[in-house]
């Protein structure tokens, strides 16, 4: 592991989750490096490493916490836009219970809601709605910033400012609304 890089082990990740493959022993030693690196993965290595741990289902919530400790202290204003809708979606799709970085989520994406593309708006709208329904999450200090977002990114697809370009953003929109 020594000389592995990071870029690689977010690329073993994801070709995993995108065979949707959970090789238990595999995403327990990603586990392990990436706890011990994350410090050198850039900034779309985290998200595509959180996005594949929580789209195989993978619980290794230490997975998670590494990279929402990484991620805090305005670190997410370097993630581009489709890197913070994926590690929101991550990070709802498994429950992960930290109030205040769904908070930083929300507001670096508002403040950013200008950059969204088809994929990273159905994204989005799909994490957003996930922790309004069952996260168990106090949304206490951030639900008008999910208020807000949604009604945007909704507006966004009805006025078809943005479109949707395959039958999964379809299909989570739709299950969002």
């Amino acid at each position: 592991w020594k000389r592995f890089p990071a870029a690689l082990a977010s690329q073993v990740a994801w070709a995993f989750a995108a065979a949707r493959f959970h090789h238990v022993a595999l995403y327990d030693a990603l586990s392990d490096y990436i706890s011990r690196h994350v410090a050198v993965f850039d900034t779309q290595h985290v998200a595509t490493t959180a996005w594949a741990f929580a789209a195989v289902g993978a619980r290794v919530p230490e997975v998670f916490e590494t990279i929402a400790s990484f991620v805090k202290g305005g670190k997410l204003w370097g993630f581009r836009q489709d890197e913070l809708c994926a590690l929101c979606w991550a990070f709802a799709k498994v429950s992960f219970q930290d109030e205040h970085l769904y908070w930083d989520l929300v507001q670096v994406c508002s403040m950013r809601k200008d950059e969204f593309t088809n994929e990273s708006a159905a994204n989005l709208l799909w994490a957003l709605t996930t922790l309004q329904v069952d996260s168990g999450i106090d949304r206490s200090l951030f639900q008008s910033g999910i208020d807000e977002l949604l009604d945007f990114i909704i507006e966004s697809f009805l006025s078809r400012r943005l479109l949707f370009t395959d039958a999964e953003a379809l299909y989570m929109t739709a299950w969002a609304c």
